[in-house]
């Protein structure tokens, strides 16, 4: 097809550009292989601001065409952009999701069903996350209440859900409690190395060799926690609860390949394209190690290679490896071996346990065709809260999310709506996070954006009609001196109409800097 560019004919196009010596073209051969898989539309390619053009002007190949001696990094510690394909897959698993929870009689914003087993745990830790070790020591609380009453439930239980009760918590669980839980429990398993070992990339299982974990002074078998972390995962997912889940990336491209080809022990084709593939898995449990292992393939000299030996990580690669040197003719070898072993081998049991758990609760059918960094961005959302997410939540609430309904038109509530959002654009990167989680228990932007929040957030200016046409005043129970609350089971922000935008702007930053993880302050 002559308006297609396949990807070999990418890397020859790109080669015969860049004027690349051997290493260079190797280098853009895995590039390809790892952005462009498919290829690329000859009118994209060559077009102004097309695939050719971006990459004539950037950073990365003006330095791969002056064929320096250290070549630009090819893994770098980053999740990859969705594309169309990825996001209509997402789609259906979040129509799939849907579909198992109205199932088991689940309804967004409404009370648990009747089926739904009660689950009461301590209060969270007060003032949110101003003290990390009282934060981290309140969600372990959390964390051994949870396991202990959980630990045996099969994935009907997990189907049918759970109620949450915080101790001192009077009310009904809509969901809101559901997310706090679900946030105090990330904390709990991630908040240090105690459970899993961590990296830039994210947080891995122990070894192997690590047989047993320690949770509140009791010794569990690490491969019962690990089940149990794959189930909570899971719900997380099944409840449409985002939250700030630090596995790395490969644990969920392990997953994903177990619910495509249900064999749990990755395979990569003895290929250069599948060579890539392992690499561009290994990045994304450890970018630093992968981009070591490309340049063993591709760049090391021979002197460089005797150097190393057939060991990973303290282990042999295969036996007598640590007196078996790395040489041009076994370097292919060596670096499948490595993977291989940092990848699968090393962490097996943990890893295997996780992905059993998770599929105890979500069917792995759901999953078929995802790829694994798009569930990490269903799970995770965005972090970052852009002043075009907040004109989005603004344009959803502004004028049909306004609470009553009856005055959302009215010119004193527009105006107080408006300076929830000024004070929200004005302010840090920091607030904005709380702000979310204040309203709508989680600090966290969805995948389809603020738009798609179930349910509709709404903003309730506390006033009713007054005798003065056109005229509103505040509720007896709301007087201007009363702070801000979010109710986030109806995701619903409660406001005093306030007399000035900097009233406003004070006691909405007082009320979110300072309430109760998962509660408004009161």
């Amino acid at each position: 097809d002559g308006s297609h560019l396949g990807p070999e004919q990418l890397i020859v196009a790109l080669t015969s550009s860049f004027l690349c010596n051997e290493v260079g073209g190797k280098w853009l051969q895995t590039y390809i292989h790892l952005h462009h898989p498919t290829g690329v539309a000859k009118h994209e390619f060559l077009k102004t601001d097309g695939l050719l053009s971006i990459l004539q002007t950037s950073d990365d190949f003006l330095k791969l065409r002056q064929q320096l001696p250290t070549l630009p990094p090819l893994f770098r510690n980053r999740i990859a952009a969705l594309s169309d394909t990825d996001r209509t897959q997402l789609l259906k698993v979040e129509e799939g999701l849907e579909q198992l929870r109205l199932k088991h009689k689940w309804k967004v914003g409404q009370p648990a069903p009747a089926t739904a087993q009660l689950l009461q745990l301590p209060a969270p830790c007060a003032e949110g996350s101003a003290d990390a070790a009282a934060r981290l020591t309140s969600a372990r609380d959390i964390l051994q209440f949870t396991f202990e009453q959980t630990r045996i439930f099969t994935g009907r239980e997990w189907h049918n859900g759970l109620c949450v009760d915080f101790a001192g918590q009077a009310g009904l669980d809509r969901g809101g409690l559901t997310k706090a839980w679900v946030n105090e429990i990330a904390i709990a398993l991630w908040g240090n190395g105690d459970f899993f070992d961590r990296n830039d990339t994210g947080s891995f299982f122990k070894p192997d060799h690590v047989e047993t974990l320690t949770l509140d002074g009791i010794s569990w078998p690490a491969s019962e926690l690990y089940t149990w972390t794959g189930r909570f995962v899971a719900y997380a997912l099944y409840q449409n609860c985002l939250m700030d889940c630090r596995l790395c990336p490969w644990v969920f491209r392990a997953l994903l390949h177990a619910a495509d080809s249900r064999n749990d022990v990755p395979t990569w084709a003895d290929t250069p394209r599948g060579e890539d593939a392992m690499l561009s898995d290994l990045a994304s449990l450890d970018h630093i190690h992968a981009s070591s292992l490309w340049r063993v393939r591709h760049e090391m000299k021979e002197d460089e290679l005797g150097w190393l030996d057939f060991t990973c990580a303290g282990a042999e690669l295969e036996r007598g490896g640590a007196d078996l040197k790395v040489t041009a003719d076994n370097k292919l070898s060596y670096v499948r071996l490595s993977c291989h072993h940092l990848l699968w081998q090393r962490c097996q049991s943990g890893l295997q346990a996780f992905i059993a758990g998770f599929f105890e609760v979500v069917p792995a059918r759901l999953l078929h065709g995802c790829s694994g960094d798009g569930l990490v961005q269903l799970l995770m959302g965005a972090v970052e809260v852009s002043d075009d997410e907040i004109n989005e939540l603004e344009r959803c609430v502004i004028p049909g999310g306004l609470v009553p309904s009856k005055l959302r038109d009215n010119r004193a509530v527009l105006q107080a709506a408006s300076w929830v959002f000024r004070t929200a654009r004005e302010s840090d990167s920091e607030f904005r996070t709380r702000l979310l989680e204040f309203w709508l228990g989680v600090g966290r932007v969805p995948l389809g954006g603020l738009g798609c929040v179930q349910p509709r957030p709404k903003l309730q200016i506390m006033v009713q009609t007054s005798d003065s046409p056109g005229s509103v005043v505040r509720i007896g129970a709301w007087p201007k001196e009363r702070l801000p609350e979010g109710h986030t089971c109806s995701n619903e922000l409660w406001l005093s109409l306030p007399e000035s935008y900097e009233q406003c702007a004070e006691q909405l930053r007082l009320a979110v800097g300072n309430f109760e993880a998962g509660f408004s302050m009161r």
